[in-house]
Formats: C-alpha cells, structure tokens, sequence
C-alpha cells in the first residue's frame, strides 16, 4: 500500500485592489501598495523553516493578483522556486483576468502556473450580480490565455435570487467552453445566519 503525500497550501495576496464590483466580494476593492519582494522571499524562508519535503501549492488571490502587474511575476516566480527548490512547488492564480497579458502568459506557462477565474453563467447571469461587463472582459482574458495555450479552470457563485439558474449556467458555460473545469459555491441565506457550501 502507497503512502500518502502530504500537501500544504500556501496563499498569496499582491494586491487587494481589484477592478470589478462583485454584488458579494468581501474584499475591499481599493488596495494600497503591492506585494514587495521581501515579503515574498519572508514567505519562502518560512516555509523552508518547517524543513519538509510536501508538496507545496503556492495561489496568488486576491484582491486581484494581476494588479501589481508582470513585473512582479517576473520577480517572484523565479524567486520562490529557486528559494523553495527543496520542495514540489506548484503555482496558480486566481483572477478575473480583466488584466491579463501576453508578458503574463508567457511567464504563467514558462513556470507552469495553473490560472483559475471565476464566471457565474453567461453573460445575462454573471454580470447581475459581478456587474456590466464582467463576463466579456473575463471571456476575453480566457481567449488570451487559450491562444497562448494555457488552460482556464473556472468557479461559480450562486446567490439566492439566481440560484434556480445555476444548472442551465453552467451546462451553457460547458457547451462553450469545453476544456474548463467548474466549481460551484452556492450562497443563501436562512434565518439568522449565512451558510455557504461548496463544491468542486
């Protein structure tokens, strides 16, 4: 019988500013200053302190992550996988795309970051609750990554007024987009409290 690899997740903020207006985002749109580089190398020689060898996912959230722009990227990437080249360092980046580039492409492919954005249905769905605009502007950073050959995972919110929806969002959203990959968050409220449940 195998044993089983441990992986532990680590996740990073460079911006917390972001140029949508997601109805439900917690975050605070406006940012101040980015992510500066001793932060980053900070990170990497905590997580050398715990002197293992898990595999080690590394996520750039948000805010938007694509707000401090590729030079950062370029700074970063390499930095954090030579500083943790210990380690199976794997990276991703969850972002709405909006900000996207070619320079970013490349360097995303280049270090094998997995990209991940975030879609609610189409357009007449997503953009009642992210706001006018969202879905093409997000569907144009997806053709962007594509054409560079990257991959686009994408989650769904789904809030009480749109949530008898879902279905026919995401099954439209499928047909459309064949190689993305769902999650779903359904998000409802009940007497007295909110719940969220997930689900990938």
């Amino acid at each position: 019988m195998g044993v089983a690899t441990m992986s532990r997740h680590l996740l990073l903020v460079p911006s917390l500013a972001c140029p949508a207006g997601c109805s439900y985002c917690f975050g605070p749109h406006e940012g101040g200053s980015s992510m500066g580089l001793e932060t980053v190398h900070a990170a990497a020689d905590w997580q050398n302190s715990f002197h293992d060898k898990d595999r080690l996912e590394i996520t750039f959230h948000g805010g938007e992550p694509l707000a401090t722009g590729a030079g950062f990227y370029r700074e970063a990437l390499p930095l954090l996988h030579d500083g943790l080249s210990s380690r199976n360092v794997r990276f991703a980046v969850q972002s709405n795309l909006w900000l996207l580039t070619d320079e970013l492409c490349s360097l995303f492919k280049a270090h094998g970051v997995s990209i991940g954005t975030s879609l609610d249905g189409p357009e007449e769905i997503n953009d009642a609750q992210r706001g006018p605009g969202y879905f093409r502007r997000t569907m144009a950073g997806m053709e962007l990554a594509r054409a560079h050959g990257l991959d686009v995972g994408c989650i769904s919110t789904f809030t009480a007024p749109l949530r008898p929806a879902r279905r026919r969002g995401l099954s439209l959203l499928c047909l459309v987009r064949r190689k993305m990959v769902f999650g779903e968050c359904f998000c409802y409220r009940r007497p007295a409290r909110d719940r969220c449940r997930t689900s990938l």
